[in-house]
């Protein structure tokens, strides 16, 4: 049996067949890296009075283009964790019921979507406003969140309520 030799023009064939591969392999990667940027979640705390909702408090909203999935909350006060509102408010001196939002690994949170974390009825503390200035006290230069969230490809991040507070 003789060895046949290639010519010039199959050794192109499988040349331009391998490169159509790498090409395909790599416009696979890029669509899917575009997949994911394109459903990214985004959290974003905010502590102020929200006369809409008649609550003041600490709330988080996703500002991304994604549903973000909940890993993880952990709540410090003064830089020093806590294990639930409950503690924050004993640490923090706030003896009135300020409701909170469960939340729990696997909750989602919608494109736009906004929870109340840890807040107080406007309602009920009508003419007393120290109250509620106490309150937000407390939570803007004392309470900080750290929220451990994902996007719908598990690509995880960490976000805090006040950088630098959450260690």
């Amino acid at each position: 049996m003789s060895e046949r030799k290639w010519t010039s023009l199959e050794f192109v064939n499988v040349f331009v067949l391998l490169m159509t591969l790498i090409i395909l392999a790599f416009q696979a990667y890029e669509t899917w890296r575009h997949d994911i940027r394109t459903v990214r979640p985004l959290l974003s705390f905010e502590t102020e009075p929200d006369e809409t909702q008649d609550v003041v408090g600490l709330s988080v909203q996703n500002v991304g283009v994604g549903p973000a999935v909940v890993k993880s909350i952990r709540i410090y006060v003064d830089r020093i964790p806590v294990k639930d509102w409950d503690e924050a408010k004993d640490r923090g001196a706030i003896k009135y019921d300020a409701r909170e939002f469960e939340f729990h690994e696997g909750t989602k949170i919608g494109v736009n979507e906004k929870d109340l974390l840890f807040g107080e009825n406007t309602h009920k503390r009508q003419g007393k406003p120290d109250d509620l200035s106490k309150l937000l006290d407390f939570i803007d230069k004392h309470v900080s969140v750290s929220i451990t969230y994902c996007s719908l490809y598990d690509e995880c991040q960490t976000e805090c309520s006040e950088e630098g507070r959450c260690q």
